[in-house]
């Protein structure tokens, strides 16, 4: 088990109490979540909707810091400083690869605490 997975299994283990039923719940919680902001964010980048993907990273930030996915939070910033500055354009597109990247492998980190 490398790294993050030990910080991601400690930081549930600390919020759940311990608790193996609420930290299986927890962990679920946490999936869905990722998944909802893979597809939130790539709708939102595929039908240029600004708002779609600002409420999805407003929705996703407090359980990204919390479990400290800070790979994401690093990438959705530069993904709020690209569409501030440029709007959509290929290095938006380019933003979403890599973010969809990051949140493959946490989501991957998940299953692998199984």
């Amino acid at each position: 088990m490398n790294n993050s997975h030990l910080s991601l299994k400690f930081l549930i283990a600390e919020v759940s109490d311990n608790d193996s039923e609420f930290q299986q719940e927890l962990t679920s919680a946490i999936c869905t979540g990722l998944k909802e902001l893979k597809d939130q964010y790539t709708f939102g980048t595929n039908s240029k909707n600004e708002e779609a993907i600002k409420r999805i990273r407003h929705k996703s930030k407090p359980t990204l810091i919390m479990f400290k996915f800070n790979e994401i939070i690093s990438e959705l910033d530069r993904g709020k400083e690209i569409l501030e500055s440029i709007g959509f354009d290929p290095s938006f597109n380019a933003h979403l690869d890599f973010l969809l990247i990051k949140v493959d492998k946490a989501l991957q980190d998940i299953q692998d605490l199984g």
